[in-house]
Parts: structure tokens; sequence; C-alpha cells
């Protein structure tokens, strides 16, 4: 399948050969779920953080494999289209430069009579919801479910994952096989990930990726100073060398972080020096991730990577990675999870406030000693891959 068109602005279809004017699809309900055959074009609005980004992937593979003959098209933000770039399930991605440009991308939804939309985020839903599309269905049922036809479950106490999957599977899409999160890195994000293990790497010494940040919601993050004493018994227990990765926000952490180690050339602070599917082509090839609930620990996990995510105000239920590979630490209180998911604007912008007061009380509970036991079982279990 063609690598998928990208496009910065609304897109109109040709005016010649479009298919007669109907009535506003929100005044009649299809009978039925649709057809394969009657799906020419499906529009999956895609409007949320990284993690969720990767978590609506299996979604997406699912309505592909359903519409096999569908012109699939993506609504991304500009923040979290990189992860979709190279999707095999994607033919169309359009890129949403801020909120303010949703006006213009909801006329072009209409012009464009989409036969399905299917949200896949909560905020992307109320386009899918208002898209005219035939058939429509999306996050959020609670409030937006007179709006769609296709009736979607709304539970919120399932993996992220089964949620999306839910609502594709409310379009008739199936996912086969388990279904993880996906992402695709380009043959030049390989090539550089090899070099730098090559150049970096020391044969029979582990080599240990860090995350310690958690941009949305600051609560999430472990102190920078615990991943400190963490990365310094990794290098003088295990001879590890540890890479920092994540965002520009990252980068003041990641060096406090690497200070602490008695040789500086184990260390390497990758944070908002690469971007997303770089960061995953390196992920790839790394031993172990240790980090907080955030994009860099899914996409560690879409690598199958090994992983270690520290838990604390958001429900392991709804985030956490799945499967044998992959551990959790966190330590239970009566008030966690204080972060729920799909909480709203109200929730993000309440957590913004009070920034100063982070890291929450359950993260600081989790003691490096704690995290190094971990981390070193992971290590004894799945050994190295260089």
């Amino acid at each position: 399948m063609p690598a998928a068109r990208l496009h910065r602005r609304p897109w109109l279809p040709e005016k010649d050969g479009r298919r007669p004017r109907r009535a506003p699809a929100w005044l009649f309900r299809p009978p039925s779920l649709p057809h394969p055959a009657q799906v020419r074009t499906l529009f999956a609005p895609v409007l949320c953080p990284l993690g969720d980004t990767l978590f609506a992937t299996p979604a997406l593979r699912a309505l592909r494999q359903r519409f096999p003959s569908a012109e699939l098209t993506v609504l991304a933000w500009s923040s979290n289209a990189e992860l979709l770039e190279g999707n095999p399930a994607v033919d169309r991605l359009w890129v949403a430069e801020s909120p303010l440009d949703l006006a213009h991308w909801l006329v072009t939804c209409q012009e464009a009579r989409f036969d399905l939309a299917v949200g896949l985020s909560n905020a992307g839903s109320w386009l899918a919801a208002f898209s005219g599309a035939r058939w429509r269905t999306g996050f959020g049922a609670q409030s937006l479910g007179l709006f769609y036809n296709l009736p979607a479950p709304d539970r919120r106490d399932v993996h992220a994952v089964d949620y999306a999957l839910a609502v594709a599977r409310a379009a008739g899409a199936e996912a086969a096989g388990e279904p993880s999160p996906e992402v695709y890195p380009s043959p030049a994000d390989r090539r550089w990930a090899r070099r730098f293990e090559r150049r970096f790497r020391l044969p029979g010494r582990p080599l240990v990726a860090l995350h310690p940040g958690g941009r949305f919601f600051p609560q999430k993050r472990w102190p920078a100073d615990h991943f400190a004493r963490l990365a310094a018994a990794l290098e003088a227990r295990r001879g590890a060398r540890l890479v920092v990765v994540g965002g520009p926000d990252d980068a003041a952490a990641g060096e406090a972080i690497l200070a602490a180690l008695e040789r500086p050339e184990d260390g390497r602070n990758l944070a908002g020096r690469v971007g997303l599917r770089r960061t995953a082509a390196l992920l790839a090839r790394v031993d172990l991730f240790v980090g907080n609930d955030s994009a860099p620990l899914h996409l560690a996990a879409a690598v199958g990577t090994p992983t270690l995510a520290l838990f604390g105000p958001t429900d392991p239920r709804n985030f956490a990675p799945r499967g044998e590979r992959h551990r959790l630490l966190r330590v239970e209180m009566e008030c966690a999870p204080c972060i729920h998911w799909m909480g709203g604007t109200l929730e993000y912008l309440a957590s913004r406030r009070h920034q100063e007061e982070v890291p929450a009380e359950c993260m600081l509970r989790i003691t490096p000693e704690r995290v190094l036991a971990e981390a070193e079982r992971q290590l004894d279990r799945w050994g190295l891959r260089g």
C-alpha cells in the first residue's frame, strides 16, 4: 500500500464526479452495520496526546482489515501526526496545527461526505459526530451518543486499546490476534538507531533507556533525583550504559540524571534531540526501558522492548503495557487513581495549575531501591539484545 499522503490544509474533493447530495446523515439511521462494499471513504480523527495515539493504532488496523478497499483518512494534531506516518492502515493523513483549525476541518469533512466516520479520540469524536458521514460512531457515547447511529460502549474501566477497539467493533471491525500499539520507524530512523548502538553499546553491558518526563500531567513523574540514583546504581552494579529519551521539556532532567554517573561516557541525553519514530527505533535496540506512564513507555512496548513502568496517579487498567515482557510498580493509596482517563479539559487545566505540587505522593513513595531490584530482575530474565 502506498505511503499516506500528508495534508496540512483542508482537502476538498474535485467538483466533477461528486456523488449526489443527500439529506444530512443525522436525520436518519442506517438499518444495519456498513458492508465493506458500501464504504469507499472512511474518516478516523485521532486528536489526542501521544500515548493515546498509539492506543488507537490497533483500531486503525482493524478498520483497514474490515474495509480493505476504503480510503482511510486520519486527522491528527501536528504534535502526534508523526506517530501515524508510515502506518500501512492510513491512506491520507490530515494535520491540524491548532484547535483554531478545527472549524475548517469540520467543513472539510462535511464537504468530503465520508461514508463512515469513526472517532478514535475524545476530541476527534466530536468531529466524527458532526462530520455528516452516513455512519458515525466514536468515543464518549455518554455525551455524544445522540449523534451516533452506530452505538458504541463507553466503559472507561478497560484498557485504552480495548476501548478504541470496541468503538471500531461498533462499525463491524474486529481485531485479529493479540492487539498491541504500533509504530513504524522509517528505514532512515532504523539506520540511525543501528549506528547509535554500535557507537554507544559496550559488549556484555546492558543498554538501558530512561524517561523522567510526563508532559501533560506532571504529577505522574517519578522524581529526577530518584532516576539519578537508579542510573548510578545500574552503572555501578551492572556496568549499564544509560540513555535518556523524551521531549525538550525533559532535557534538563536528563542532564541532572546523567550527572550522577561515575563515568560521564556511560550516559547520553537524547531528550528533545530526536523525533518520535527515531526514538522508537532506538528503543527497539535497548535491553530495558524504565519510565513513567507517558508516551516513551508505550513506544518501548510497541517495539517489543522489556519495560518497567512507574505508575501513580493514573490507572494501570487503562494504560499499563500488557504482556509478559512488561512490569509495573506502584504504591497502593486510597486516593489513587486521581487522574482519570477522558477526564476532559477541566481536569487537564487543573493539573497544569498545580504543577508546583508535583510529583504526587504515590510517586514519591516508589523508592529507587525497589525500582533497582525490579530492573535487575527484568535484565536477568530477558538478557541483552546486543
